[in-house]
């Protein structure tokens, strides 16, 4: 990655059972401190492989929120570099359609998303990859992450693409 934050949005939530939504729930209201992985028993464990695929389920919900309108780009911040917040703001605002957008199918792009899956792979210690994939109204979309970890800062997106 080159040290560059890199986001690719394209057009295209997680409850606790895992199902998604973007009706205003909040896939990020953790508190800081259940926030952070368990206790893990070494890098690259099988319980820090699931914490980093539902970290990165919950900051893929929080996205297409924000795309959807329905979450602040702000509350994304703590995972976010200021570069990859910028431009989900900036295609937030486009999907919403602050410009000249046509009604009728795009309203539904983003509305009453789900996360059906997210995955994680270490790419080495305190580095992953991620991949989930979101339904909406209208189609399925990939979104693909990669996660690291950042002394004294705790996991950060350094890279985003939603499909």
């Amino acid at each position: 990655m080159n040290g560059n934050p890199r986001l690719v949005l394209h057009r295209g939530s997680l409850s606790e059972s895992g199902a998604a939504t973007v009706d205003g729930s909040s896939a990020l209201a953790l508190p800081v401190e259940a926030a952070e992985p368990p206790q893990l028993h070494s890098i690259g464990s099988a319980a820090e492989l699931q914490w980093v695929a539902q970290l990165a389920g919950r900051i893929t919900s929080a996205a297409i929120e924000v795309l959807a309108g329905r979450r602040p780009v702000q509350q994304l911040a703590r995972w976010l570099d200021r570069d990859l917040l910028a431009t989900l703001q900036l295609r937030a605002r486009l999907s919403r359609g602050e410009g000249a957008a046509p009604p009728g199918k795009l309203a539904l792009v983003h509305r009453g998303a789900s996360l059906v899956s997210s995955r994680a792979m270490m790419v080495r210690p305190g580095v992953y990859e991620a991949s989930a994939v979101v339904s909406d109204r209208v189609r399925c979309r990939a979104v693909a992450l990669r996660l690291e970890q950042v002394r004294d800062s705790g996991w950060r997106v350094t890279a985003l693409e939603i499909g």
